[in-house]
């Protein structure tokens, strides 16, 4: 049964209630499932275009070597509530942690790494890369809630639902762009009259491009390009779930505690594994998870062990107690907010002023215990058009020491406002987010600007940031794709989904389709020349990136860890439909 408490405000649980609840969550019996191959579509996972593959069909994977078990339950946790059941408008991780579980996709990365049939079976691409062929399953039906009923309740999801779906992230339905999956309007034909979206029948749908776009799968796979049924609205997500996904919501407590359920009518046999997954919100920070962790009333933690708790985290893994997984984050859209759409910041040469001021080695200091990268306007490693580490270190605003840098900060400040300036700094309620402006505003104290740090909420802060109502904000957005056209079409170019700089370049708008379909040398020549007017204009001033930490009890077995290195994050990995635990 189906049972939602929107409470009109979010309460802080503390670490005994916190307990109490998760152990109240007990393992349960074990049920032995009928294991069910997980078939793989050939990965389009590549940071550059390549040449069209012209088919691509479901291929299944070996049979796992230990027989998964059913049954047990799961214990997370979340810093936020979701805003809705609206997976595609839910933009943060932390919502999707929740939604995910609720929906199916197109297709979906089941093990982190990978790219596989959902309720596509199947797909095929056209030689020229502009059309893509889905041939979908006809035994995906969507949940029923029978408390709460909606009109596709049971219904078999189709083509036309697919399509609709796909408009709607792209905001051709209501208005709404979805920040996460929205961005593929910039590659799909949308002035055809059927938007570049056509139901061929039941079981086919077809996507037309305006340019050939390899990348296609790495963004359906995405946790917030989840399916609902034709005619879904804003205000029907704001009641109930509509996906058709292996768990559904059993009950939840804002501001507390969200229970998920297996799905019993969901298409893959004997799948899900777990019984339930317990959500709870936390808002202590990594002190509150860790304890919670360490005491074995959390399964799965994804916070770097802080200073305090790094030996007992050491001392569980070296007793194989626990598994640690360390990756390199994928926040890299990571920095100190400028909106250039007003003053003050509307002035590049203030904007200069900011990024010259900044110390990233402190930062990395100070919000990340010293476990962390600098980030440019792209990513930082060994991809092509990555920049190395050690590029970056010599760079205008990195290099060490800070000396010259600071002074022309300096100057620039005491020609353009000699009496200095009062500004807001916004920062989320979350993570490392208060840390981060902690520090910015610091800075930028040596330099005359007196930042007043406010912190909100995500339901508060993102539209605000959408919107631009804002002079600063210590924030990072992930790359959750790792490719250049999410970079520059997500967060760079003129309406990008998730451009909350307020930047404008038509000259980037203008080489961005051509970085698109370009490959190899090409390809990275035009991200640099992108890049070069960037920094000429200063969009925002980027800072660094943490690395991160999964951990997780050896008993939990199947987790899907994402490797930001073959391009995915945990933005599409949050279905966990094939963990299992060992222990029941």
């Amino acid at each position: 049964m189906l049972k939602v408490v929107w409470a009109h405000r979010p309460f802080l649980l503390s670490l005994s209630v916190v307990i109490g609840l998760l152990g109240a969550a007990a393992c349960g019996g074990a049920e032995e499932p009928t294991p069910t191959p997980t078939a793989t579509l050939a990965p389009v996972v590549t940071s550059t275009i390549a040449t069209p593959t012209p088919t691509a069909t479901a291929t299944p994977t070996p049979m796992p070597a230990v027989k998964p078990k059913r049954g047990g339950v799961i214990n997370y946790w979340s810093s936020d509530d979701p805003v809705s059941f609206d997976i595609p408008n839910a933009a943060s991780s932390r919502h999707s942690i929740h939604n995910a579980k609720l929906y199916n996709n197109l297709l979906w990365n089941p093990d982190g790494k990978s790219i596989a049939p959902d309720v596509a079976e199947s797909y095929t691409i056209s030689t020229d890369g502009k059309v893509w062929t889905f041939k979908l399953r006809n035994d995906v039906r969507f949940q029923s809630y029978s408390d709460n009923p909606g009109p596709r309740d049971g219904t078999l999801l189709t083509a036309k639902d697919a399509a609709y779906s796909l408009k709607r992230m792209m905001g051709l339905v209501d208005g709404t762009t979805s920040e996460r999956c929205g961005w593929i309007k910039e590659f799909i034909d949308i002035d055809r009259p059927d938007r570049g979206l056509a139901a061929v029948d039941d079981s086919t749908l077809q996507v037309y491009m305006s340019v050939p776009f390899a990348e296609f799968p790495n963004v359906l796979v995405l946790s917030h390009c989840g399916l609902s049924p034709d005619g879904t609205t804003k205000d029907m997500l704001k009641k109930r779930p509509y996906g058709s996904g292996p768990f559904k919501l059993k009950s939840s407590q804002r501001g507390a505690l969200w229970v998920f359920e297996r799905n019993p009518d969901y298409f893959e046999e004997g799948v899900p594994y777990l019984n339930e997954i317990q959500n709870i919100i936390f808002k202590g920070g990594s002190a509150i998870i860790q304890a919670a962790f360490l005491t074995g009333r959390l399964d799965i933690d994804n916070t770097a062990p802080d200073p305090d708790n790094k030996a007992s985290y050491d001392k569980m893994v070296a007793e194989g107690k626990v598994v640690l997984d360390r990756m390199p984050g994928t926040c890299t859209v990571q920095g100190l907010y400028m909106n250039s759409t007003k003053p003050p910041f509307n002035n590049p040469k203030l904007r200069k002023a900011v990024h010259l001021a900044l110390d990233r080695k402190g930062y990395i200091n100070a919000v990340f215990d010293g476990e962390g990268v600098p980030v440019t306007f792209v990513p930082t490693g060994d991809v092509p058009w990555f920049r190395t580490e050690e590029d970056v270190w010599k760079l205008p605003g990195y290099r060490q020491p800070k000396d010259q840098d600071l002074a022309e900060a300096k100057r620039i400040m005491a020609e353009e406002y000699p009496s200095g300036l009062e500004v807001k700094l916004l920062a989320r309620d979350s993570s490392n987010y208060p840390a981060m402006a902690e520090f910015n505003a610091g800075e930028l104290k040596k330099i005359g600007i007196n930042a007043t740090i406010e912190i909100q909420t995500s339901a508060v802060l993102f539209p605000n940031l959408s919107n631009w109502k804002y002079d600063l904000a210590s924030y990072c957005m992930t790359m959750i794709t790792m490719t250049a056209a999410e970079q520059f079409g997500s967060y760079y170019i003129t309406g990008g989904s998730r451009n909350w700089i307020g930047y404008s370049k038509p000259k980037i708008d203008e080489l961005f389709p051509r970085m698109v379909a370009a490959s190899g040398a090409e390809k990275v020549a035009l991200i640099r020349e992108m890049e070069r007017m960037m920094w000429e204009d200063i969009a925002y001033a980027p800072m660094a990136v943490e690395i991160g930490a999964e951990s997780r009890y050896a008993y939990v077995q199947n987790y899907p860890t994402a490797d930001p290195r073959k391009g995915f994050s945990n933005y599409s990995t949050q279905r966990w439909s094939l963990i299992w635990r060992s222990d029941v």
